[in-house]
């Protein structure tokens, strides 16, 4: 028995995806494992993963960005990559540095990456900075 083509689900698994993060002129990398799944023209991509900043801060990157409903991202940071990690686990407001998303159509799917220009707000310490900033999402590779 098959599946009728709008039930079929097609799910691709990477352990070398890239993204990149550029807010007002910083650019953050990322590195690491994504999940990006399709049905029928919708698209989601998760990703949880380390990367740094351009000040060498170790920082974590969990994004959940779909073509059909809004995206949204978290960059954590922490002493050392183990504590970025742990607090994106946790959730930890203090360690916010970054936090926002947009809706599908600031968000462009293609082969195994995806483009976003987002809106973020900006945090230090738990508390949120006056103002939001723009964002540039760049995924690779997943």
């Amino acid at each position: 028995m098959s599946l009728p083509a709008w039930a079929q689900t097609s799910v691709d698994f990477s352990e070398n995806a890239q993204a990149t993060v550029i807010v007002d002129g910083a650019e953050y990398s990322f590195g690491g494992d994504c999940m990006l799944m399709g049905r029928n023209g919708a698209n989601q991509l998760r990703m949880s993963i380390p990367g740094t900043g351009p000040d060498g801060a170790h920082l974590f990157l969990v994004l959940f960005a779909t073509s059909f409903a809004p995206s949204q991202f978290t960059i954590y940071s922490g002493a050392d990559p183990e504590a970025a990690q742990e607090a994106s686990v946790n959730d930890d407001r203090s360690a916010w540095l970054l936090r926002g998303g947009g809706g599908p159509a600031g968000v462009e799917f293609s082969a195994g990456s995806i483009t976003a220009d987002m809106a973020a707000a900006v945090y230090s310490n738990g508390e949120k900075a006056d103002g939001d900033a723009s964002v540039q999402l760049d995924v690779t590779g997943c």
